[in-house]
């Protein structure tokens, strides 16, 4: 259980390194907020990470073999990534206001939840998991899996939160246009999206 454990919050936290969306917006926070904010946001994050992952490795099978699942959310994450983008980009050259009309542990849960790659990801990994024998498919060990998985998400986007400023010292153009950035983010992603869903659907038909 403990290899278990180790190995899905070894996974996690490497695999939220790579500089996307969630990482960009956290930084934007420990930037601009306190350290109370940051966690705010890693926290929702990481429990909608533990809520994906459980559903991932528990029906890996049944995401494996219909692709309309995964159809059906790029099509529920695709208008949503443009709307967060433009939202982004309209902040842009923009004072920020007292109180936003979203919080960070709600900004935390919508991004996360719209977050494209997060089942697949752990379908992947549950299906090496399973195969390599240090997951089996009972509701405790995905349970002790998946709370690695979270705790691994959580920690690195804290990190981010904290070391923000050091970051962004580094790199000062950063700094200047962060929800420039976001907001392109975003709209690529959903740009890529409609990729993925035309040829989801040609697949489909053909």
């Amino acid at each position: 259980m403990l290899t278990s454990f180790l190995i899905a919050f070894g996974i996690s936290f490497l695999g939220s390194i790579p500089v996307g969306v969630l990482n960009l917006t956290i930084v934007d926070i420990g930037l601009r907020k306190s350290l109370y904010q940051v966690v705010l946001f890693a926290l929702a994050v990481s429990l909608v990470e533990y809520a994906q992952g459980f559903l991932a490795l528990k029906f890996s099978s049944l995401f494996e073999t219909n692709q309309n699942l995964e159809l059906y959310i790029d099509l529920f994450a695709t208008p949503v990534f443009f709307i967060l983008g433009i939202i982004y980009l309209r902040k842009y050259g923009k004072p920020p206001k007292r109180k936003e009309a979203v919080s960070d542990f709600g900004k935390g849960l919508l991004l996360s939840i719209v977050n494209p790659l997060a089942i697949p990801f752990w379908v992947l990994w549950g299906t090496v998991g399973f195969e390599k024998q240090w997951l089996t498919n009972d509701n405790l060990s995905i349970a002790i899996f998946t709370i690695g998985i979270s705790l691994g998400t959580f920690v690195s986007l804290v990190l981010y939160g904290l070391f923000s400023k050091l970051i962004i010292n580094k790199i000062e153009i950063v700094n200047q246009r962060i929800n420039q950035i976001i907001g392109w983010t975003l709209i690529i992603l959903g740009t890529i999206q409609i990729i993925r869903i035309v040829s989801g659907y040609w697949g489909l038909v053909t």
